[in-house]
């Protein structure tokens, strides 16, 4: 891990209950000389005693807490309140389960090493923590009510839901890619906005990964979190040794069925919980094994998906491991598992070597919008992949873009494509659309705005070499200048098709608008 990280205003509290299965003080020397800055102590009865768990979060006096527990609170809503009865932002607070069957399973000296790591994610994770607001929460009874809750009016549990910041969105460009990807449609663009219906979001996270310009915050599972967290997990200087990376969905239970029915898997896999395992896109998958993972699995949470898109989660798995054989490398490394104990126990049975033995310096950056050829092309250079490399699939995260003969250069396609992809791109000589392959989200918002029929083609196509190469241009067309003053009028190939259009009859109007620009036009010599 980075040295230059600070960590300096997360403190971790560990329940000394653990004692009984991990060494607590060698794990808190551990994470201080571990994550600079960081503060660790052992509390007596942390998860038994509730004015012990109350005092010891009050005198850490830290704006964001982990917590080292024998098992994770069932009540969330006495929980939360209890936090912010503390002064504390309950988005701000990480428990992480030490202790419960899951857990338990790896004993000996294999669970401390797995303690430490799983601390260093958790406190990454919430020193990547940006802050949240009241518009990331929705108030809801949960499903039984404590009476402990009852009696202390703790009866309402915060669960979050994501946030457009307006002034990242490019709604007021025509983008919609958070409202058509939205499963539940508790999105919509109005007037250049879009607003999030919050009685209808069931907070998947979809449109976090879905919108290129990293403009919707989700505290919990935004980008920057859950990369910090899984940097952390792969290189922490501990043992376990190689890791792999499980995403989770959020409550899965999964993992402790496998232990309640006796049944192991081995420590060296790390779980990673997110909204919905949907949410994650082919670069989440691929991020890990670029930065040294020897495997990555997805763990979906069943017939109650919030998203209901297990074809999706399915087919970005289907995309990853070809992409993996292309590599030249076998295809286990990415994983699809089931909750059943027993398929779940036997997919995690074995895990691969790495491509490089032990943990390295890694990057939270890959996990940021935008970032997902980045991603491939160092993954391709870890695996030492061919250069040039094609892949048609209909879960590509890349688009590809071409234009035929009859495009004109008029820009409609650029306008509406919202990741920035097409461009045009004008000089005092030319215009030239341009296309960026590794800014191209597939989305085929610019088919319907080309007005030329059967002009503008897109793929869903990964190109290894275009990836590489950078923005090239589709079409370069000369301007016309103005017989009058000289100023640009049109790119050629435009003027050339609004003369066929306008044909004989209108020959003369052709005329004007072909020599004059719009300043000149009406005060220009006699059309002859």
């Amino acid at each position: 891990m980075s040295g230059t990280t600070a960590y300096a205003d997360v403190v971790v509290l560990l329940c000394a209950d653990l004692g009984r299965r991990l060494e607590l003080p060698a794990l808190a020397r551990w994470l201080r000389d571990a994550l600079p800055g960081a503060e660790a102590c052992v509390v007596p009865n942390l998860c038994a005693r509730r004015a012990e768990f109350d005092g010891a979060v009050r005198r850490a006096g830290a704006p964001r807490l982990v917590l080292g527990l024998c098992s994770l609170p069932t009540d969330q809503a006495h929980f939360q309140a209890r936090l912010r009865r503390a002064g504390l932002d309950p988005l701000a607070v990480e428990a992480v389960d030490l202790d419960s069957p899951a857990a338990r399973i790896h004993a000996g000296p294999a669970a401390t090493e797995r303690a430490k790591v799983l601390l260093a994610g958790a406190v990454a994770k919430m020193a990547a923590f940006a802050g949240s607001r009241p518009e990331h929460l929705k108030p809801v009874l949960p499903r039984a009510l404590s009476r402990r809750a009852v009696l202390t009016w703790s009866m309402l549990e915060y669960q979050v839901v994501p946030w457009v910041d307006a002034g990242r969105c490019r709604a007021d460009h025509g983008c919609r890619l958070c409202v058509d990807g939205c499963p539940r449609r508790a999105m919509e663009a109005e007037g250049g906005e879009i607003t999030l219906r919050k009685p209808d979001c069931t907070g998947c996270g979809i449109c976090v990964t879905t919108c290129p310009h990293g403009a919707i915050e989700f505290p919990g599972t935004a980008p920057a979190q859950v990369g910090a967290q899984i940097a952390a997990l792969l290189s922490a200087p501990a043992s376990l040794w190689p890791r792999g990376i499980i995403f989770t969905c959020r409550g899965n239970s999964g993992l402790a069925a496998v232990a309640s029915r006796g049944m192991t898997y081995p420590a060296n896999w790390l779980p990673v919980e997110v909204a919905c395992v949907t949410m994650v896109p082919p670069a989440w998958l691929f991020a890990p094994l670029a930065m040294n993972a020897a495997a990555v699995a997805l763990l979906p949470c069943g017939d109650d998906c919030v998203a209901g898109r297990p074809e999706a989660v399915k087919g970005r798995v289907q995309y990853c491991r070809e992409v993996l054989r292309l590599f030249g490398e076998t295809d286990d490394r990415i994983r699809l598992l089931t909750e059943d104990a027993r398929s779940l126990a036997d997919a995690l049975r074995d895990i691969p070597s790495s491509v490089r033995d032990g943990p390295e310096p890694a990057s939270a950056a890959l996990f940021a919008a935008a970032s997902a050829s980045r991603v491939l092309l160092q993954l391709a250079a870890r695996y030492r992949a061919p250069s040039k490399m094609v892949i048609s699939h209909a879960y590509s995260p890349f688009g590809l873009v071409r234009v035929g003969e009859a495009c004109t250069v008029c820009g409609a396609c650029a306008d509406a494509c919202p990741a920035g992809a097409l461009r045009v791109v004008q000089d005092s000589r030319e215009s030239a659309l341009t296309f960026a392959p590794a800014a191209c989200v597939a989305c085929g918002q610019c088919l319907p705005m080309c007005p030329e029929p059967d002009t503008l083609d897109l793929r869903q196509v990964t190109d290894l070499g275009g990836l590489a190469a950078g923005p090239i241009d589709l079409k370069r067309t000369d301007h016309h200048r103005c017989e009058a003053c000289g100023a640009p009028i049109a790119p050629e190939a435009m003027l050339r098709r609004i003369t066929a259009m306008l044909g004989q009859d209108h020959a003369a109007a052709a005329a004007v608008i072909t020599r004059y620009c719009m300043s000149c036009r009406g005060v220009g010599p006699p059309v002859s």
